[in-house]
């Protein structure tokens, strides 16, 4: 059999992916990659940089994830009947971009001002369909367009915002009004994550429709509702993973076809750029996909590197922890078991994670 190439490798593992997804396959695979992973959180001591649990209120939040002080505001100005914006700010590493400015706004939204909304949004529509929007329900959305992009910051604020939401009465939601693509990817991690911590937040964290269209799983928003938390972890990380795929593909296949391309005129430091990720690949792809015994820390590693090298890697962050999550779901569906991958979760979940303080002489 002649040797595939990484662009081959990975539409292989991207086709083989959408196949475990199937309608017909999902329930099963998904029970069993987020028992994985259920299995691992339990399991782990250090899976979680940030500990195991979610603080249980805003302060003790704020201090775990490292996001600074947490704010609250009332009322708003769109309608007498909406409920408190608050905003996450977030503490910054010494020298990083955004040191305490705000990142996260939170609006807390009334059934009636959630409909106003779901004229510009279909996100909102499909949940109203699917009958997961409750009457009485108060539906928090978050606006996450202050995080500085491929910061990390995203991993601070996202856990205490999930984490502020259970300390909220059981009819408040978190509910999202539109994704770029990035997000897609980023959100399913997340709320796996907030599940993994809460399995009480699967009914109270609604899926939006966007993260199974970009993961291609074959199902809807009311069947993810319907599943269990642990086979709602295992869609998420498997849509997650087939985002993944896409974008390693999609990524691969315009830089090769730019350097071919002898007409293309670009600023030359952005073509070394492009040859640098092809050459990576080439080493890479072989390592992290032709066997499953490669899928490690080291070889997610060196596909994070040769694929970051790309000068379009910078609008769609995948790093070495989201290249483990993805080896990690092609074992698992593959049959291995929690006890067969349970050395690859060390430091999996927020492993940089925010700074609880900034020295006092920081300038």
């Amino acid at each position: 059999m002649p040797k595939l190439s990484p662009l081959e490798l990975i539409a292989f593992a991207a086709e083989r992916m959408r196949g475990m997804t199937s309608k017909e396959r999902l329930a099963g695979n998904a029970a069993h990659v987020g028992r994985v992973f259920m299995q691992a959180a339990d399991q782990v001591p250090d899976m979680f940089q940030r500990g195991r649990s979610f603080a249980d209120d805003a302060t003790g939040l704020t201090e775990q994830f490292g996001t600074g002080k947490f704010i609250t505001q009332t009322p708003n100005s769109m309608s007498e009947n909406l409920a408190d914006h608050y905003n996450y700010r977030l503490l910054a590493e010494r020298g990083e971009q955004g040191a305490d400015s705000p990142q996260l706004t939170g609006s807390v939204y009334t059934m009636d001002d959630l409909m106003r909304e779901a004229l510009r949004y279909d996100s909102i529509r499909q949940a109203d369909d699917a009958g997961l929007l409750p009457l009485g329900g108060r539906f928090h959305s978050w606006d996450t367009t202050g995080l500085h992009h491929a910061s990390g910051q995203g991993s601070k604020v996202y856990p205490a915002a999930f984490g502020y939401l259970r300390t909220q009465p059981s009819n408040h939601f978190n509910i999202s009004e539109g994704l770029t693509g990035v997000n897609k990817l980023r959100r399913s991690y997340n709320q796996a994550n907030a599940l993994m911590r809460d399995p009480a937040l699967s009914e109270r964290v609604i899926v939006s429709p966007g993260q199974l269209l970009a993961g291609e799983v074959g199902t809807n928003l009311k069947g993810f509702h319907a599943s269990t938390p642990a086979q709602q972890v295992g869609i998420l990380q498997m849509a997650a993973a087939q985002g993944a795929l896409n974008t390693l593909a999609e990524t691969l296949a315009r830089d090769q076809r730019y350097l071919a391309d002898k007409t293309t005129m670009e600023i030359p430091l952005k073509s070394e750029m492009r040859r640098r990720h092809v050459a990576g690949m080439d080493i890479a792809a072989p390592l992290f996909f032709d066997s499953r015994l490669a899928r490690t820390e080291p070889a997610a590693g060196a596909l994070a590197r040769a694929y970051q090298a790309s000068p379009t890697a910078t609008s769609m962050g995948l790093g070495p922890r989201s290249l483990r999550r993805l080896g990690i779901v092609q074992d698992a569906l593959d049959g291995r078991s929690f006890k067969e991958l349970s050395d690859r979760f060390s430091g999996l979940e927020y492993r940089a994670g925010g700074v609880v303080a900034l020295p006092s002489s920081a300038p």
